[in-house]
C-alpha cells in the first residue's frame, strides 16, 4: 500500500485533460482496491475517483473543473490514509469527510455496481482466454461513441509505444537498470487502464499481460534477456497494428484477433527460456533507433561488425 500511496502523492496526473494521467490512476486505484479489499474502510473514496474519472474520460461531466477539484480531494485523503497509519478510526473519518452529498449527484453511487473498475483478477489463469475477452467487453460500449477521445487515445498510446521502443535500447545494455525497467513498465501500465475503461479489451488485455512480465523483472524474479526484449517489442508492434486498426475505423472488435490470443499465450507460459516460432518477427534495437532518426542505416551495419568482433551486444557497443 505504502508503494501505490507515494505514487499518487508524486503526482502521477496533470490535470482533467491529462487521459493517460488519468489511466495511470485508475491502474493504482484498482491496485490499492485489490489490497485493502472491496469491504475496506477506503473502498467507498476509491469508488467515487473510478467513476469522476469515468465522467471526466468521457466528457460527461457539467463542471470538469469541479469534478478536478474533488478528485484532487480523493486522492489527497487516500494520501493521507496512507501516510498517518493510525488505523481505521481516522480512516473512516477521512471517509465521511469526503463522501458525496446526496445532492450533489443523484446517480453517482447508483452506477458503482455496474461501472466499476477492473479491480482483482485472481483466478483468471484458470479461464479460457477468449472466454475472459467475453466477460470483459462491455455490451454498452460496443462502439466508441467520441472520435475525440479516441484520437486522443491514440496519439498518447503512440508516444507511450515510442519511449518504450527507445528505452529498450537502455535494458540491452545493462539488464539491470532499474530506471529503464520501469520506463518501459509505466507506458504498458498508462495504456492498460485507458484502453480497459474504453473497452479497447485486446489492448488491454494484451498491455496487462506485459506489464504483469515486467513487474516480475522489476522485482528481481525475473531476468532481462534477449526473449524479454522481444517479447516487449513483439507486444508493441502488435500495439501498433492495432492503433493503426482504430484509425481505420476497423478496430474495437469484440472478439480478439488470433494474433493477439497466440501472443496472450505466448506470454503467459514464458519461463524466462528463448522464444520459440513468434509468430510475427521483432524489430531489433538498431532498426528501431533508425525509424527514430537518432542512427542512420551505415552506422548501425558498423555498430553490428563492431559488436561482433568484440562480442558485445548492440546496445553496449552503440553507446561507445
Amino acid at each position: 500500500m505504502e508503494n501505490i500511496v507515494n505514487r499518487l502523492a508524486n503526482g502521477v496526473i496533470d490535470g482533467p485533460d491529462d487521459l493517460m494521467g488519468i489511466g495511470e490512476c485508475l491502474n493504482l486505484l484498482d491496485d490499492l482496491d485489490a489490497q485493502i479489499g472491496q469491504a475496506g474502510p477506503l473502498a467507498g473514496t476509491i469508488e467515487r475517483a473510478r467513476l469522476i474519472f469515468k465522467r471526466l474520460i468521457l466528457e460527461e461531466s457539467s463542471d470538469p473543473n469541479a469534478d478536478w477539484l474533488q478528485i484532487q480531494k480523493l486522492l489527497g485523503s487516500l494520501v493521507h490514509a496512507g501516510a498517518v497509519e493510525s488505523g481505521e478510526g481516522e480512516i473512516a473519518q477521512i471517509e465521511t469527510e469526503t463522501a458525496v452529498q446526496p445532492d450533489e449527484d443523484e446517480d453517482f453511487l447508483a452506477s458503482a455496481s455496474t461501472d466499476s473498475g477492473n479491480g482483482s483478477e485472481s483466478g483468471e489463469s484458470a479461464l479460457d482466454l477468449e472466454s475472459l475477452f467475453r466477460e470483459e467487453s462491455d455490451p454498452k460500449v460496443d462502439e466508441i461513441q467520441d472520435p475525440e477521445l479516441l484520437k486522443e487515445f491514440i496519439e498518447e498510446a503512440k508516444e507511450h509505444l515510442s519511449t518504450i521502443e527507445l528505452n529498450m535500447l537502455g535494458l540491452e545494455t545493462n539488464p539491470k537498470d532499474i530506471e529503464a525497467m520501469n520506463a518501459v513498465f509505466r507506458p504498458f501500465h498508462s495504456i492498460k487502464g485507458v484502453a480497459g475503461f474504453i473497452n479497447l479489451i485486446e489492448i488491454h488485455r494484451l498491455s496487462h499481460e506485459v506489464e504483469n512480465l515486467l513487474d516480475l523483472a522489476r522485482s528481481g524474479k525475473l531476468a532481462i534477456t534477449d526473449s524479454v526484449i522481444d517479447i516487449v517489442l513483439g507486444a508493441a508492434d502488435i500495439l501498433k497494428g492495432l492503433l493503426e486498426e482504430l484509425e481505420n475505423g476497423e478496430g474495437g472488435r469484440k472478439d480478439p484477433s488470433p494474433l493477439v490470443l497466440g501472443f496472450i499465450e505466448k506470454v503467459r507460459n514464458f519461463t524466462g527460456d528463448p522464444v520459440v516460432g513468434s509468430e510475427i518477427p521483432v524489430r531489433k534495437v538498431g532498426k528501431i533507433l533508425v525509424e527514430h532518426g537518432v542512427l542512420e542505416d551505415e552506422t548501425v551495419e558498423d555498430i553490428v561488425e563492431k559488436g561482433k568482433a568484440e562480442g558485445r551486444k548492440f546496445g553496449q557497443t552503440a553507446i561507445d
